[in-house]
């Protein structure tokens, strides 16, 4: 007998429908696209325990008949293509015919579902590892699906979720994206039985994006209009709103969310020298190209795609933005020809001066042992950013936000969690995204601990009067928005939620001094004697050098004496 079998059909489904649903979800993402497909105005999104107990999405589409509701939960059934030319050129979300099927393989899956406007008679299908079977029930026009215990049969997938806060981040994740890929669509979430998010339906993108992400990103958004083979349409925000990461920044093409690096590096290549090194831009892009351009059938997921000539892409979307920055005079529009200058520079080819070794030389100095500011002679400030200081062994270069930033990190570190506070002369009222909000609410206790005096102001507001002591300089709402923003893109899965070593990095960083902040004497004297006498000085929390030493002969080597 040979060693190869045929998979069971239960085996074959559960395999397949890992490739489909990973988490809360990627159930509440198919479900929206599904609900989207039927013409729906209004989704209703309820979860208990971050989706792992139980999803609800309830629409108002167009719903099904009994037959169809019956069939939908088979695998490989779809309405929205019937043959391989519909497969190149796809124009719903939908049409792989997998998500339903996949979804009961790994829950217990209802349906309740009614395609008839004038009756509330609907039909009720229940799937779960018994088999299916259906009856009469009532509902208005539309379709109810809930799903229970997600991977109840599958143990080892449902030992792989994160915490309640962390799935819950997940689902609102893709809820905002399509929210804001259909502005005349309302989202509404609610997590065990509280509203967490309500996106009512608007014409305007911009008013979507008050919803989602807050008045003051949405006011500081710009529009963005480009057509051609590739109509480029959408919002980009200003520089002075760019983000640490790339959360806010939302691709679709053809109306469906995607995640592209091509995209990512078309928006950021705009802004050149705009922004500060690591910052991102905020941008809602919508991309309308024939389908039959692109590929959207590349995984189970849908959420990777390929275009049929990348290069326009990149040229239309860069375009656009550049565009849209000229128009609002964010920055200067180029000629199209180099000046006599640009010309000489870029013929002339710069000699070496072996910067290899130089390397070598800094990055082994880093190791030393450094005395106390003993024979060390502060020399000055260059761009308020670095401090020049002089020893017997040469020149030293200190980053005095990377030099702040590892003296706060070892404070808060040795502090063990029990910091000092100082009162605000006058109390902040923050108003993250409400997205972002459900989890710093359920992580206050933990923020108090940090030596926040925080509390809930209103729906989704928060007023912030006393800040841990190595907020140093001036706490604007600014800063706790930034703050809270990275706090809330760093939750961990960890039971002591907040107090991690990752936001005490974050904090580090934020109540560090700045760059481009000019010191005095006595100012730069205190932070390179702190500095010095920190346990790990040469790195700050992120692992960027504080100090770069040059010798005495990497000088003289630099100035060809050697």
């Amino acid at each position: 007998m040979g060693s190869i079998i045929r998979l069971k059909p239960e085996l074959i489904e559960k395999i397949a429908a890992g490739e489909v649903v990973e988490r809360p979800a990627s159930v509440v993402k198919e479900c929206i696209e599904n609900s989207i497909d039927a013409k729906a105005t209004r989704i209703i999104i309820e979860l208990k325990r971050g989706g792992k107990e139980e999803i609800l999405v309830r629409d108002n589409g167009t719903g099904m008949s009994r037959e169809d509701a019956l069939l939908a939960v088979e695998r490989h059934t779809t309405s929205k293509i019937a043959g391989l030319r519909d497969l190149f050129a796809i124009k719903h979300l939908g049409f792989r015919g997998e998500a339903l099927a996949s979804i009961a393989a790994v829950s217990k899956l209802t349906i309740v579902t009614n395609d008839n406007p004038n009756s509330n008679e609907a039909t009720r299908v229940m799937v779960s590892n018994e088999g299916k079977h259906w009856e009469t029930a009532a509902a208005p026009r539309g379709t109810t699906v809930v799903v229970r215990q997600l991977f109840y049969n599958t143990p080892a997938r449902r030992k792989f979720l994160g915490s309640d806060v962390a799935e819950l981040k997940h689902v609102l994740n893709i809820v905002t994206r399509y929210a804001l890929a259909y502005p005349n669509v309302g989202f509404f979430v609610k997590h065990n039985g509280s509203e967490i998010l309500s996106a009512p339906p608007t014409p305007d993108l911009k008013a979507k994006v008050s919803h989602i992400y807050g008045k003051d990103i949405a006011k500081n958004m710009l529009r963005v209009e480009r057509s051609g083979t590739i109509k480029v349409e959408g919002l980009v925000g200003v520089p002075g709103i760019a983000r640490k990461s790339r959360e806010y920044q939302s691709f679709f093409v053809n109306r469906r969310y995607i995640k592209s690096q091509l995209l990512t590096e078309a928006l950021e290549s705009a802004y050149k020298t705009l922004l500060f090194l690591e910052r991102k831009p905020v941008a809602v892009l919508n991309l309308t190209i024939d389908p039959s351009k692109v590929d959207v059938n590349i995984h189970p997921t849908k959420l990777e795609i390929k275009f049929d000539d990348e290069d326009a892409v990149f040229s239309e979307v860069h375009l656009a933005v550049k565009e849209a920055l000229e128009s609002n005079v964010l920055i200067q529009k180029q000629p199209s020809k180099q000046g006599v200058l640009a010309k000489v520079l870029s013929q002339t080819k710069p000699q070496s001066t072996k910067p290899q070794q130089l390397e070598v030389s800094t990055q082994a100095m880093l190791v030393k042992d450094e005395p106390r500011l003993k024979g060390i002679r502060i020399l000055g400030q260059i761009a308020k950013s670095y401090i020049v200081a002089e020893d017997t062994q040469g020149l030293m270069l200190v980053d005095q936000h990377a030099a702040s930033e590892r003296i706060n990190l070892e404070r808060l570190q040795n502090s063990k969690m029990t910091l000092g506070k100082q009162t605000l002369l006058q109390p902040i009222l923050v108003t993250p995204p409400k997205h972002q909000a459900a989890i710093i609410k359920h992580n206050l206790e933990a923020l108090k601990e940090l030596g926040f005096d925080i509390a809930e102001f209103g729906q989704n507001e928060f007023i912030v009067r006393e800040v841990p002591v190595v907020f140093k300089q001036n706490v604007t709402k600014e800063l706790l928005n930034e703050l809270f923003d990275e706090i809330a893109q760093n939750i961990k899965k960890t039971p002591r939620g907040l107090v991690n070593e990752e936001i005490v990095h974050t904090m580090a960083c934020k109540a560090a001094i700045k760059a481009n902040q000019e010191l005095s004497l006595k100012e730069m004297e205190d932070l390179l004697n702190e500095l010095l006498g920190c346990k790990l000085a040469y790195s700050c929390a992120h692992g960027r050098p504080t100090i770069i030493r040059f010798t005495v002969k990497d000088l003289e080597r630099l100035f060809k004496r050697r």
